[in-house]
């Protein structure tokens, strides 16, 4: 994902889950270094991206200091954002 698109993706994060841009940039490596595990995908794919919020869970989410209905928001944040804004980010 080129870092344009990942900020897009972190600006919209923040606005849907109302949690501050700041807080996600704070570990945004290792939110992009989740991300990247898509790169190849051509499409949405639940699967996968069921797998990217298990990854998150164990690394980005658990860094956060934030309550647990943020993480949870958070986590169904991104497959709507993935899911309705696929080609956005993931494709040239």
């Amino acid at each position: 994902m080129p870092f344009y698109n990942f900020m897009q993706f972190l600006s919209l994060l923040a606005q849907l889950s109302e949690v501050e841009i700041k807080t996600l940039m704070e570990y945004k490596d290792l939110l992009l270094k989740a991300l990247s595990s898509l790169n190849e995908s051509k499409a949405f794919d639940v699967k996968e991206c069921t797998q990217l919020i298990n990854t998150l869970e164990e690394t980005f989410l658990d860094k956060l200091q934030i309550e647990e209905s943020k993480k949870k928001a958070i986590c169904k944040n991104i497959i709507k954002i993935l899911k309705n804004h696929w080609k956005m980010f993931f494709e040239s």
